[in-house]
């Protein structure tokens, strides 16, 4: 919150609120009655100015439906997400390499045996 030298109070409980006080000169009692979307701000040493954020997203107004989410989310886990494989997976794996690599004719295996020759020669 201090080390960037942007201070920010919003509204909090009264322990925060005291140690933020000190550091903006800000009453905790006019800490204490600010409203949702309304915050202090002090950058360096300057003036503090106390700001209030739109409302127009509070609430779920633009939130998602469950079914939207859900297909987003499957979605995201299909593309960012690969199942850890155990070694009985070991060779279904394997099988599913071949299957996305496309070599221009040289075989999976003179692929493997070419770059795992080519490391160990580097090494």
């Amino acid at each position: 919150m201090f080390a960037s030298g942007v201070k920010v109070a919003g509204k909090n409980e009264k322990k925060s609120l005291t140690a933020i006080s000190n550091e903006i000169d800000i009453s905790v009692e006019v800490l204490k009655n600010l409203r949702v979307g309304e915050f202090y701000v002090q950058s360096g040493n300057g003036k503090t100015m106390k700001i209030k954020t739109s409302n127009l997203i509070l609430g779920s107004r633009h939130s998602m439906n469950k079914k939207a989410w859900q297909k987003l989310r499957q979605s995201n886990i299909f593309k960012y997400y690969a199942k850890i494989s155990t070694k009985r997976d070991e060779e279904s794996e394997v099988d599913h390499l071949k299957n996305l690599i496309n070599l221009n004719s040289v075989s999976f295996n003179q692929f493997i045996n070419n770059k795992l020759t080519n490391l160990n020669a580097k090494y």
